[in-house]
């Protein structure tokens, strides 16, 4: 951030003349913290605003200093130069003469408390850290506090990283919700100077998205806020490839603040040219990375991996990586600093290069694998930790019409289908497709394109492309290719001919019994259990389910597992056991989280037990729950839908047109965490009107718990498995429920409810 610094040498800056947004708790936080302990460095990028932040504190602990309150600029130094010589000068009295700088200070503090602020120090942090040392050893009442993007390495030295500002998501988060994050504030604030008549109406998504893609970075957002006179947030948004020649200041600004890419040219000036290069190479990676991604993309470097991990470590010291705070053992770059770094990797010619290491990484890092047996999970679990380096290699490999294309495509398919993006994986696989000349991989492409095709709702396309990878994969003999291609073709005929859809998933299941995956085996005899059961054969549907059940780790496999008893459930159901019935859902539930696939098949069996009981209502607010959780399209398992329209049919018979509408709403108004918890429970949801007080979720009343202990947004995540955006966005519902407007309240209401 540009600060307004005093003329008089020594003297702490006044606080800025434009409004400060945000940094509440780090100022809560930083208060005690420089009283407390004696050398606090404040780290963190380019443009992140720990100048402005230290300036910001002075004013509320300046009382507690009343031997001296020193304030040294350190940024017009030239790099290396003698800092103990600067802050001698900036210490010493107008005039004054001859005083030794460890006898000023310790003089000064004979009167109390004094602090030190050093700003700016991270281009003689060498000479800053050798003067803190002395300077603290010969003062016990002296407290230094200095702004660096590298920290002074001296024993007893406390990092306080300040954070780029927290972005409500767009998807996440209503206007109000967004204009209340702090790095939204702070734009509509800046640009309400540079163009007071400009309204927001309508334009948070926007906001909120161009200050997600500017990293939250306080310097980034105030150069892009001024610039809304000549080009409006959309606009902005649209040219934000070009961000490092669009985003500048006025010339008044300090020279490493005028522009975006002159903060970080500054830090990048400062690293050594083994961490440049680097950086450079590692640029490539929108998704982060771990140790073995540093070593795959720097590898022509030829470091030990000690020399490596140094490397690593000094970028993070000097603020050009960060550890990732989600995902332990990563790094990752921000995109600011990526955008920088790829120019700087074209500028030396090493592009090609950076993007062959790039490519030839991700094609190794999983093998290929058709069929989802043992170590498929593990597999899935490492593609989705590098789905953005996967998405960007894919980009690269099409562009540069890349032989490895076809293969890094399936690779990326693979996540998406198991994030549920299926439109998306239907888009890369056309694409594959089209550019698969290798046999095994235009099987592959043709099996998984016609599963999607299946679960998008279009069977007709969906047969056609399992049908040629069945008869290809057969013709090459390829049995692993085989059992996944008539796997999926047993799938996409099973409404138009089950008998045909029970007599592939035995060929399926005799093929995967020679390959011998226990996983495979233990899916594919859960498959045919369940055409078995469509085409009436209860007796060998149950002792092909008992086998199934037998092949499975309840631990490794238990979304199969939970299938399996799924399946156990229905069978149950049409053999009129519906106790048995009851009794399989509900484990199965007991094993599920709302997000899983499995979650609505459960809800609507439970729906099924619901209707055999004689509970109409239930029956149709569980069927108005599963519709809402229900996200695929697909018109397969039609037998399915049918079980499920004649309960509905049934309970509407039962109850009248007028109760059987307001029961389905009902359950469609339902939360995923509220109908889970009506389904094993029979209890329905409390509101806020009735007596059984605000219907907080369990997931909410976790958050609210944590809240109350004190935990930050991006704590309870950590604690509880989830995003730091889907925590703001429970504590978002966790206010709107109770009509609390401020996370204090929140905390407030939680330790009253609390039994202890």
């Amino acid at each position: 951030m540009v600060v307004t610094m005093s003329a008089v040498p020594g003297r702490p800056p006044a606080s800025g003349v434009d409004e400060f947004v945000g940094r509440d708790r780090e100022l809560d936080d930083l208060r005690p913290l420089v009283r407390r302990r004696r050398l606090v460095t404040l780290t963190g990028p380019a443009g992140v605003g720990k100048t402005r932040l230290a300036v910001e504190l002075i004013p509320l602990v300046q009382r507690s200093y009343r031997g001296a309150l020193w304030w040294v600029e350190l940024a017009p130094l030239p790099a290396e130069s003698a800092a103990t010589a600067a802050v001698a000068a900036a210490l010493r009295a107008r005039g004054e003469r001859g005083h030794d700088l460890v006898d000023r200070v310790r003089k000064a503090c004979e009167d109390g408390l004094a602090l030190l602020v050093l700003d700016n120090c991270e281009h003689v942090v060498h000479d800053c850290a050798k003067l803190a040392e002395r300077l603290l050893a010969a003062c016990p009442r002296l407290r230094i506090l200095t702004t660096s993007r590298e920290q002074l390495g001296v024993p007893g030295e406390v990092l306080f990283p300040v954070l780029p500002l927290h972005v409500a998501g767009p998807q996440d988060a209503t206007e109000k919700e967004i204009l209340r994050s702090d790095a939204v504030r702070l734009f509509v604030a800046r640009a309400g100077e540079a163009a007071p008549a400009v309204a927001w109406d309508g334009a948070m998504p926007v906001l909120a998205a161009l200050c997600a893609r500017l990293d939250g970075l306080p310097l980034a957002i105030e150069l892009a806020a001024r610039q809304v006179n000549l080009q409006p947030p959309q606009q902005l948004l649209d040219r934000l490839d070009e961000r490092l020649a669009t985003l500048t200041a006025a010339a008044a600004a300090q020279p490493r603040h005028r522009s975006l890419r002159a903060a970080i040219e500054w830090s990048y000036s400062l690293s050594t040219g083994v961490e440049q290069a680097a950086f450079r190479r590692l640029a490539v990676l929108p998704g982060g990375f771990a140790d073995n991604g540093a070593a795959a993309l720097c590898a022509d470097l030829r470091l030990a991996a000690d020399e490596l991990w140094a490397v690593l470590t000094g970028l993070v010291s000097k603020s050009l990586l960060a550890v990732d705070t989600v995902v332990p053992g990563r790094f990752r770059m921000l995109e600011s600093l990526r955008v920088f770094g790829r120019e700087q990797l074209v500028g030396c010619g090493e592009l090609a290069a950076a993007h062959a290491r790039l490519l030839a990484w991700l094609t190794d890092l999983t093998p290929p694998s058709p069929l989802e047996g043992t170590g498929y999970c593990d597999r899935l679990a490492v593609l989705r930790r590098e789905h953005h380096n996967l998405r960007y290699a894919v980009q690269v490999a099409r562009d540069d019409d890349d032989p490895r294309y076809p293969r890094l495509a399936l690779d990326l398919a693979d996540d998406l289908v198991s994030a549920s993006e299926l439109r998306q994986a239907d888009e890369i696989l056309e694409g594959a497709l089209a550019r698969c000349p290798g046999c095994a991989e235009r099987i592959q492409a043709l099996s998984e394109l016609g599963a999607v095709k299946v679960a998008l709702g279009e069977p007709v396309d969906g047969r056609r492309y399992a049908r040629e990878a069945a008869t290809l994969a057969r013709t090459l003999d390829e049995p692993a290719l085989t059992a996944r291609a008539v796997g999926v073709l047993s799938i996409a005929v099973q409404d138009d001919d089950p008998a045909e859809a029970a007599r592939l998933s035995a060929e399926k299941v005799e093929i995967v019994r020679r390959i011998g995956d226990r996983r495979q085996i233990g899916l594919s005899l859960n498959n045919l259990a369940w055409h078995l059961m469509v085409t009436g054969r209860y007796d060998e549907a149950g002792a092909t389910l008992d086998e199934a059940l037998s092949w499975l780790d309840p631990q490794r496999d238990s979304a199969v597992v939970t299938a399996g008893r799924h399946t156990g459930g229905t069978l149950a159901l049409l053999c009129a056991d519906v106790d048995g019935a009851a009794a399989r859902y509900g484990e199965a539930l007991n094993d599920t989280k709302p997000g899983d696939k499995a979650f609505r098949y459960l809800l609507a069996g439970v729906a099924l037990v619901a209707d055999r009981r004689d509970q109409p209502e239930r029956a149709l607010r569980l069927l108005g729950a599963a519709a809402k959780a229900s996200h695929d399209k697909s018109v397969a398992e039609r037998w399915w839908h049918e079980l499920l329209a004649d309960a509905e049919e049934r309970g509407r018979d039962r109850l009248g047109a007028r109760r059987a509408v307001a029961a389905l709403a009902a359950g469609a108004a339902l939360t995923a965490e509220q109908a889970f918890e009506y389904a094993v429970s029979d209890s329905w949801p409390g509101t806020p009107g009735d007596g059984a007080g605000p219907a907080l979720t369990p997931r909410e009343q976790q958050v609210a718990e944590l809240v109350a202990q004190g935990l930050t947004d991006r704590q309870i995540a950590v604690r509880l498995g989830l995003s730091p955006r889907t925590v703001t966005s429970h504590l978002a519902h966790i206010r709107t429920k109770l009509d609390l407007p401020n996370r204090t309240q929140v905390t407030v209401w939680a330790t009253r409810r609390s039994p202890h």
